[in-house]
C-alpha cells in the first residue's frame, strides 16, 4: 500500500496588449482589454478532448479509512475484472497473479494467465523491447518498493487492457508473485487488488508504457487525464478535463517527466511566508503530486516552520492540539475537539511556479476518522527528512487535477464551496463499472 505513515497517528493512520501608434508629435496609446471568453472556451474544449469529450470513470475509497482511490478495470480474453489503486506517483500496472501465496484476500480471483486467449509470459531473451531488472531463470521480472516499505516481486506479462468506455490496449503489466508490507497485512487493503501508475514511461520498472501511453497512442483518447477526490470516491477523466471545477485552471509547469515534477516556489500559513529556501521546499528532486501518497508529506525544515507559524497564532486563537506546552498534533498524536476548533485552524498556501498557489484550508490537512473515531482529529501531514514536498491525497482534494501531458503542465481548478465542502461526483455512489466493448 503506497502511502506514508510516519508518526503514530498516521499509522492508525487583465492582460492588456498595447500598441504605439505615432501621429505628429502625439503618441496616442490605446489601451484595449482583450475579452477572453472565446479563449477560455477554446482551451476548455480542448481539455475535454480532441473530440469534445474525455471518457470518465468512478474512483472509489478514500482518505481517512483506505488511505487511497481505485478504478475498475479488465485484463485478458475473456475478460477477468480487476481493481487497482490510481497512483500518479507511480508507472507499473501490477495486480496478483495465480500462485502469489503472499499476496492475501482481495474481492476478486487472483489474475490467471491460463485463462486468457491473449496472455503472453514475457522473457528474459524476447523483451519485447522492455527492461528486465530481474531475470528468474527465463522470466522476465521486477521488483519495486515503495517509501512505506511496502512492495512485491511480479512477472512481466502482456495482456489485454480494458477500462469502461474505451476498446482494449494491449498492455504489460506486473504478475505479482509476492507481496510485503512492514506494516502487517496485504499490499492494499481488501477492497483493492492491486496498483495502476499513471506517471510517466520512465519511471516504469521494465521500461512499459503506461496505461496512459497505450490509450493515447490507441487515439480513443487525449493524453490528458483529471482527477477529482472527495472524502468518500470521487471521479477521473481520461482523454481531457471532467470541468468539475469553478473558475479558472491555474497552470504550472511539469519539470521533470518521471513523477509529475512541480516546482514550489514559497509555503505561507494564513498569508505568512515561512521564508525557507528552495532546497526546503523541493529537495534535490522537486515537488511531487502524487495520487498515491495519501497525505501532504513536508521536510523537517518546513514543519518546523509551519508548527512556530501556527503557534505564533496562539496569541490571539487558541489552537486546540497546537497552543500549550505538548502541542500533540505536531507530535502525532490524536485529540478530541469540535468542529469549531478545527475550524480555527488557519490556510496553508503552497505556491508554485507559473503564479499558482493551492490553498489548503484546514478542512483537508486536520481530519476525523483518521484515528478510527468520530471525535478525534489528527493531522493529515507529515514531516519525511529533506525530501521536496508531496502533495498527495490532502492537497489533490481541494481540487480537479488536470494532468495535461500534450503540453507538459498540470491544472489546479478549485472544487470548493465557500463552507470548504468538495464538489466532486461520488465515484462511491456509482453503479458499477462494465466493459463497453
Amino acid at each position: 500500500m503506497k502511502v506514508f505513515a510516519l508518526f503514530v497517528v498516521f499509522a492508525v493512520m487583465a492582460v492588456l496588449a498595447i500598441e504605439v501608434v505615432s501621429a505628429s508629435s502625439v503618441t496616442h496609446v490605446p489601451l484595449t482589454r482583450r475579452d477572453r471568453r472565446a479563449e477560455l472556451r477554446r482551451e476548455h474544449m480542448k481539455l475535454r478532448g480532441e473530440e469534445g469529450k474525455s471518457t470518465v470513470i468512478p474512483l472509489r475509497g478514500n482518505e481517512s479509512r483506505l488511505g487511497e482511490y481505485y478504478m475498475d478495470f479488465w485484463l485478458g480474453n475473456p475478460r477477468q475484472h480487476f481493481t487497482a489503486q490510481v497512483d500518479t506517483g507511480s508507472s507499473d500496472l501490477a495486480i496478483p497473479r495465480v500462485g502469489c501465496g503472499s499476496c492475501g484476500s482481495h474481492p476478486d480471483a487472483y489474475y490467471n494467465p491460463s485463462k486468457s486467449s491473449m496472455s503472453q509470459s514475457v522473457g528474459c531473451s524476447n523483451s519485447q523491447h522492455l527492461t528486465c531488472p530481474v531475470c528468474n531463470h527465463t522470466q522476465c521480472a521486477y521488483e519495486i518498493r515503495y517509501g512505506d516499505g511496502s512492495g512485491f516481486d511480479a512477472d512481466v506479462t502482456v495482456d489485454a487492457l480494458t477500462i469502461s468506455g474505451l476498446r482494449p490496449v494491449t498492455q504489460a503489466f506486473g504478475a505479482i508473485t509476492s507481496e510485503e508490507n512492514p506494516g502487517g497485512g496485504e499490499f492494499e487493503p481488501f477492497p483493492t487488488d492491486g496498483i495502476i501508475g499513471f506517471a510517466y514511461q520512465a519511471l516504469s520498472e521494465c521500461k512499459a508504457p503506461t496505461p496512459m501511453d497505450n490509450l493515447a497512442a490507441s487515439g480513443q483518447v487525449a493524453d490528458i487525464f483529471s482527477m477529482c477526490m472527495t472524502n468518500d470516491g470521487g471521479s477521473m477523466a481520461l482523454g481531457g478535463s471532467g470541468n468539475w471545477s469553478h473558475g479558472e485552471m491555474q497552470w504550472t509547469p511539469i519539470q521533470k517527466k518521471l513523477w509529475y515534477v512541480v516546482n514550489v516556489e514559497g509555503v505561507s500559513v494564513g498569508g505568512e511566508s515561512l521564508g525557507l529556501g528552495h532546497f526546503a521546499y523541493n529537495g534535490l528532486s522537486g515537488a511531487i503530486v502524487d495520487s498515491g501518497t495519501t497525505f501532504l508529506i513536508t521536510s523537517q525544515a518546513v514543519w518546523s516552520a509551519m508548527e512556530a507559524k501556527m503557534k505564533s497564532h496562539c496569541q490571539t486563537t487558541n489552537l486546540v492540539g497546537t497552543c500549550g506546552a505538548t502541542s500533540p498534533l505536531w507530535n502525532g498524536r490524536c485529540i478530541k475537539m469540535t468542529d469549531a476548533q478545527a475550524a480555527a485552524y488557519p490556510d496553508i498556501e503552497i505556491q508554485l511556479s507559473g503564479s499558482v498557489t493551492l490553498t489548503v484550508p484546514s478542512a483537508l490537512y486536520l481530519q476525523k476518522g483518521l484515528c478510527g473515531s468520530p471525535v478525534y482529529w489528527a493531522f493529515a501531514m507529515a514531516p519525511a527528512g529533506t525530501q521536496g514536498l508531496l502533495m498527495g491525497d490532502t492537497v489533490m482534494k481541494g481540487y480537479e487535477v488536470v494532468f495535461d501531458r500534450v503540453n507538459s503542465r498540470i491544472g489546479f481548478g478549485s472544487v470548493l464551496d465557500s463552507n470548504n465542502n468538495i464538489q466532486c461526483p461520488d465515484g462511491n455512489q456509482a453503479p458499477p463499472s462494465s466493459p463497453t466493448f
